[in-house]
């Protein structure tokens, strides 16, 4: 039996002639082996690289490249580690959930966030630019307080995600910009309750009640916890 596109192997054993056959980039060297019942031939792919890939992936077309395609995909993608090298940083880490909590309505925080209108800049939406615009100042936050101490905060809580309504706090810092915090006024000076707690050395608890029960301002703050 000798047949133009078919191979000889074994005495029983016939497959059929891929030899310079192209596939895709691919273009058939020779044959490869036999492994778990397959056949694997070998290819040199249109980058100059050499692998070995079985023919029912070659004959089906579902193999067309050594895979150097992906790594074409990647080098497009704006986003894409390859381009900034920042994938897997804390500081990407924030920029993307800053998206994840305006636009994914299946996040734990999305209403508090999306759901009632805060918005990212058109800006913001490329990492680059989120990058240009933050990352020195991040990197000058990081320095004083620690990266896991550095969190970004917008100024105006009703206020959208952009350069102009955005800085870096610590999280002691974001929990007190809270808009559902209780601010009260002492000597024209505004603050949380938890701020005025912690200035004058009282518990957040015990000043909580001592408004609840009518106590001015100034003696909810100053009175020692004696007095009554």
């Amino acid at each position: 039996m000798e047949e133009k596109n078919i191979l000889k192997l074994l005495p029983n054993k016939w497959i059929k002639d891929l030899r310079g056959m192209k596939f895709g980039k691919l273009t058939v060297i020779d044959f490869s082996e036999i492994k778990n019942h397959r056949s694997y031939w070998l290819c040199k792919c249109d980058c100059g690289t050499l692998k070995n890939i079985k023919s029912d992936c070659l004959v089906s077309k579902t193999t067309k490249t050594c895979g150097c395609g992906k790594i074409d995909i990647a080098k497009n993608m704006s986003i894409g580690n390859i381009k900034h090298n920042m994938a897997h940083t804390k500081f990407y880490d924030i920029w993307g959930g800053i998206k994840k909590r305006c636009f994914n309505k299946k996040t734990k925080y999305y209403k508090r966030y999306g759901g009632r209108g805060i918005k990212v800049c058109d800006r913001w939406l490329k990492f680059e630019n989120f990058r240009d615009d933050m990352y020195k100042s991040y990197l000058e936050h990081v320095k004083e307080y620690g990266e896991k101490n550095t969190s970004i905060d917008r100024i105006n809580n009703n206020g959208n995600y952009c350069l102009e309504n955005c800085k870096w706090a610590t999280y002691e810092e974001q929990n007190n910009n809270r808009r559902d915090n209780r601010r009260l006024t002492y000597n024209e000076q505004i603050k949380t309750l938890a701020m005025w707690s912690k200035k004058f050395k009282i518990s957040s608890t015990t000043l909580s009640q001592r408004l609840q029960m009518g106590w001015t301002i100034h003696d909810a703050l100053t009175k020692s916890i004696k007095n009554k």
